[in-house]
């Protein structure tokens, strides 16, 4: 009898143990899927992300980036393709006159490869200081430090230096607005070390210029964005019989005297194959990273690809965000080419003076349902 119960309860605990177990690996698998879930809408948000940073250098290489300024993809002054410089001779960034067959980035048929991470040390790199070079004022009694102010406590808002020189808060020739220690400038070079003369020797110039391009290890491989510019065949709305028509050519967009070369088509992805179309461009442009077609082919199965189709625009939007006011009156001391954030002092009369940003915006923005021919 007591053999039989000891059984039982063998079995009895053995089945518990075996409940236990299978409840384990369903909460096991159940977070595992939870995570895979996670981790698919953390590459699809961050391949949208890519989107605006793609628009965003669209906009700006429309005007910078060549080693001079330029006047738009197409040029503002009479629609040629661009980007063109200022001057007579209104040259394209290779310095030729007119774009050939088989031209690099930015020709029309041209491709501009952007994997995205943080730098080390971006170019030109400055300080997060909020006040880098701030104001000393003490309360009223105190002593004035060097360089520094005293508070003078009677309600009026003014401040005294140490000969009794006292600046008010207006825009006359005692201004609070015209004081300051300029011994240390803004904005602070992140290469400087606390306590150094700035401005920085001309030795260390390069560093701060050329900041630290290594990416960090965690940003490495998270998202790109490859942009290629359309050939005007690409948008005429004809059936060429010497060309791959995209699908999308359905509308002729070519107006003017010149073609329209300000529409692109734009990869935003997320994952490791540093925005390069297939493995044999990726052995051409990083050669080395992917041993082999089976190796990049499981880089690309883990991503997020979304396709779309842009086109810049010289014009703008509202420019609310931007605005300024702007002074207009003869107040002494306060001159009408003065502009500020908001009117002060509010005694002035103002002008509401709406100024806009300098590399136009996008027009209009398409997605695409499948891969496109050329991208």
């Amino acid at each position: 009898m007591n053999a039989q119960r000891q059984a039982s309860t063998l079995i009895v605990v053995s089945g518990l143990a075996m409940l236990m177990l299978s409840m384990g690996l369903a909460f096991l698998m159940r977070m595992r899927g939870d995570a895979q879930q996670a981790g698919d809408v953390l590459k699809d948000a961050q391949a949208r992300v890519m989107l605006v940073a793609a628009m965003s250098y669209v906009c700006e290489c429309s005007r910078i980036g060549w080693g001079k300024e330029t006047f738009g993809w197409n040029d503002v002054r009479d629609h040629s393709p661009g980007p063109r410089t200022l001057g007579p001779v209104r040259s394209l960034p290779n310095g030729a006159l007119t774009w050939a067959a088989n031209d690099p980035w930015p020709a029309p048929g041209s491709i501009a490869r952007c994997p995205m991470y943080v730098m080390e040390r971006p170019p030109y790199a400055i300080k997060p200081l909020t006040a880098p070079n701030p104001i000393m004022i003490v309360a009223a009694g105190e002593p004035i430090p060097d360089g520094g102010y005293q508070d003078s406590a009677d309600g009026t808002g003014r401040i005294i230096d140490k000969n009794g020189v006292a600046f008010a808060n207006d825009y006359g020739a005692n201004s609070i607005h015209r004081i300051g220690d300029f011994s240390r400038p803004d904005p602070v070079p992140a290469i400087a070390i606390a306590g150094e003369t700035l401005p920085l020797p001309a030795v260390r110039y390069p560093a701060f210029r050329d900041g630290d391009p290594t990416p960090r290890i965690a940003t490495r491989e998270q998202g790109w964005f490859r942009v290629y510019r359309e050939d005007p065949r690409d948008h005429n709305g004809v059936d060429d019989a010497n060309y791959e028509d995209p699908y999308y050519d359905t509308i002729d967009i070519n107006q003017g005297t010149y073609p329209n070369v300000s529409v692109f088509v734009v990869a935003c992805g997320s994952g490791a194959t540093l925005a390069c179309r297939d493995f044999s461009e990726a052995q051409v442009v990083y050669p080395g990273l992917f041993f082999d077609q089976r190796l990049f082919d499981l880089a690309r199965s883990d991503e997020r690809i979304y396709w779309y189709r842009v086109e810049w625009t010289p014009f703008l939007g509202d420019n609310t965000q931007d605005s300024l006011w702007e002074n207009q009156s003869t107040r002494a001391g306060v001159t009408a080419s003065e502009t500020y954030l908001a009117p002060n002092p509010p005694d002035v009369t103002w002008s509401y003076s709406p100024v806009g940003g300098h590399f136009g915006s996008i027009r209009w923005i398409q997605r695409l349902d499948r891969e496109p021919p050329r991208w």
